[in-house]
């Protein structure tokens, strides 16, 4: 009898376990945030993620900005002069040059344009999706390296694209020109983009001091 009834005690006891931890579970279940709250506290919980999801968000704002400093500084064109005269720009080939534009106004446009939207990238990611606060010059200095070669790069491609393109099709206008000129610009857009983040996240905004505090907490440890 008493063998059966420790028996019993214990099935009870196992029952109140497992009882009690579906309730936590459930009582988990209904604290997880859904919808748009719980999709933003998934991307908060994993950095990687975050910081991803906040590059690509920056990357339309400064590109926005950037876009509209271009093509409201190249509309100087219609004031006539030096700003209406073409700009040759750096001669790569015969038949291919870098920052070759049609008026001296759309080049300073596009230049002012690439800086601004270069200089609020950088601001942006280093306070809001990298969180770096030290060696702030050092990572300016590698940053506008960074930005040159990646202004280049995004140049010498979507140039590249967008003439094939016409090579293909010489006659082309109306929406197709459009295309044309597009194509170059995404896929020269898109690549500055993951270049810019992972030359980010991996070199400029690394955070050395952080690592270097925690390998030397694990050396005096061990």
């Amino acid at each position: 009898m008493e063998e059966n009834y420790v028996e019993m005690e214990v099935s009870e006891d196992k029952v109140e376990t497992v009882a009690a931890e579906d309730d936590a579970c459930q009582a988990s279940a209904e604290a997880k945030p859904k919808g748009i709250k719980g999709l933003i506290a998934y991307i908060k919980a994993h950095e990687n993620l975050r910081q991803m999801v906040l590059f690509v968000l920056f990357s339309f704002i400064c590109g926005a900005t950037q876009f509209v400093l271009t093509y409201g500084l190249s509309l100087m064109r219609y004031a006539g002069g030096s700003m209406a005269t073409p700009f040759a720009g750096w001669q790569v080939s015969a038949d291919f040059a870098l920052f070759a534009y049609d008026s001296t106004a759309e080049f300073i446009g596009f230049l002012v344009g690439s800086v601004a939207g270069q200089v609020l990238t950088f601001v942006l990611n280093r306070k809001s999706t990298f969180r770096i606060n030290d060696h702030i010059a050092f990572r300016a200095v590698a940053y506008a390296i960074l930005a040159l070669l990646i202004i280049l790069m995004q140049t010498f491609l979507g140039g590249i694209i967008t003439k094939s393109c016409w090579d293909a099709k010489p006659d082309a206008d109306g929406f197709l020109a459009f295309l044309f000129n597009m194509a170059g610009l995404v896929t020269g857009g898109v690549s500055a983009v993951i270049i810019n983040f992972l030359g980010n996240k991996f070199l400029i905004m690394r955070q050395w001091k952080t690592k270097s505090v925690a390998a030397d907490g694990e050396e005096t440890a061990e």
